[in-house]
């Protein structure tokens, strides 16, 4: 699996598969893009379908900060 490497050391593992358009599934915050498979392998028999692993979720760095910065 391929690896996004970040300037603050974070690596980002991302996947492709299928080929055509591409289509870059962001899914939600909480578990890695797997959940969607069914819906993934469907778009990927005539598309490009890349995903990847949020930071801290699946095989991207588990390492922080993970929040946002706030001002008021």
């Amino acid at each position: 699996m391929p690896l996004l490497q970040r300037p603050d050391d974070v690596e980002i593992a991302w996947r492709e598969r299928g080929q055509g358009p591409t289509v870059v599934f962001a899914d939600q915050f909480f578990g890695p893009p797997d959940v969607f498979d069914p819906i993934l392998s469907e778009l990927a028999h005539d598309r490009r379908v890349v995903t990847y692993d949020m930071r801290g979720i699946g095989d991207s760095t588990r390492v922080g900060p993970f929040g946002m910065p706030f001002s008021r």
